[in-house]
């Protein structure tokens, strides 16, 4: 349940409560199997030669580099399997881009004439069956990645590695769950791309990311968010490992739904982005009021923008020392978790979307409160000025 309301203070816009939301899943898994197929079973391969002819010629860096368009250009490529891919990182940097192309060409051109490249190829042996005492003279490739925008990410393994490969993130989340502590690191400098590491014990076990586009070479579950006012178009994705949960009913203490808050507030920034419009700020007195007003929301089992006692929500929001010139409000009821709360109003027909894409606020606060005895659970506030 979710309705929004639009106010140029003095001058109102009101909408009844509807019903809304959308969910879907899809996607699906792809493990490497010990980095082991027949035609790497019995002979060395050198990174680069991602056609297993056993040389390194034109024709793998053209299969590297339509591999590397196609993911730039966000269409559904099969080009490379799974180990095609991994012998197609040359550099070991954990993405496939034209830079692996340059590589694998200069070392063709450069064996053709006889002179010594200034690349290395790297090259690993892939023995028959899995030897436990079995080495390597380079760095190994990450088995299972999660490709976004054109980036191949690490999943399970340390939170290193997704640093050394994306840098220090925006802000770093943690979350207490009733079983394990989560850690979102958020890199959303640019709301467009914006992608949250989840991590546990030190191991990066999903990502929530907005993008047009993902390849999932990993055991993550899915979970698709699409567009319904543009053809159902993806815009983002939640990859999670199906022994974790982002669902308030596993968070340790629910009476302060702050992490909850902040993700929704990435995700809501990520659709702005999507629609070339600057970022919202945060504002801590605005997620107060929300806060406030969800609470009671829930206490007192009504839904509604107005407070209990009938004050307006702009007015409420001045009581709380919000400086509103123009306002805008979203409340929901149901959603048991901050992506999917985005994705209700995002996907909204009644007036929530366009608050959340209005280039005239620039400004959120957003409130969540938890309520076991109330009818929906969990209700939700974000309110908007400028």
């Amino acid at each position: 349940m979710s309705t929004q309301k639009r106010t140029r203070l003095f001058a109102g816009l009101t909408t009844a409560a509807v019903i809304s939301g959308c969910l879907g899943f899809g996607g699906g898994e792809f493990m490497l199997p010990d980095l082991l197929v027949s035609a790497a079973a019995s002979r060395q391969l050198q990174m680069g030669d991602v056609n297993f002819n056993g040389y390194i010629e034109a024709d793998d860096s053209s299969k590297i580099l339509h591999h590397y368009l196609a993911l730039m250009l966000e269409v559904p490529y099969n080009r490379l399997d799974s180990l095609q891919q991994v012998l197609a990182d040359v550099d070991h940097n954990s993405v496939i881009d034209a830079d692996d192309a340059t590589m694998v060409l200069q070392e063709y051109v450069c064996d053709l004439t006889g002179t010594s490249s200034e690349w290395e190829i790297y090259s690993e042996t892939y023995p028959v069956g899995r030897d436990p005492n079995a080495t390597t003279t380079t760095d190994p490739v990450p088995a299972e990645t999660f490709i976004v925008n054109g980036v191949s990410l690490p999943v399970h393994t340390s939170v290193d590695k997704l640093t050394a490969r994306k840098g220090q993130p925006t802000v770093v989340l943690t979350e207490e769950h009733l079983q394990y502590t989560l850690e979102y690191l958020v890199y959303a400098d640019t709301p467009k791309d914006t992608v949250i590491g989840i991590a546990s014990d030190d191991q990066i076990i999903g990502y929530y990311a907005v993008t047009r586009s993902y390849e999932n070479l990993s055991s993550l579950g899915l979970t698709d968010y699409q567009d319904a006012h543009q053809n159902h178009i993806l815009y983002a994705v939640l990859a999670l490992d199906t022994d974790y949960s982002v669902s308030v009913f596993d968070i340790k203490n629910t009476s302060d739904l702050t992490v909850f808050c902040k993700l929704n507030y990435y995700a809501t920034n990520g659709m702005r982005g999507l629609h070339g419009l600057e970022p919202l700020k945060w504002c801590d007195k605005a997620a107060k009021s929300a806060t406030g007003h969800s609470r009671e929301m829930a206490e007192k089992e009504y839904f509604a923008h107005e407070s209990y006692d009938g004050t307006e929500f702009w007015k409420r929001l001045m009581n709380d020392g919000v400086p509103v010139g123009s306002a805008a409000e979203n409340i929901a009821a149901g959603y048991f978790d901050p992506f999917i709360a985005a994705d209700g109003w995002y996907n909204s027909f009644s007036g929530h979307r366009e608050n959340i894409l209005s280039p005239d606020l620039n400004n959120l606060g957003v409130g969540f409160a938890y309520h076991s005895a109330s009818d929906y659970w969990v209700y939700g506030t974000q309110d908007f000025y400028g």
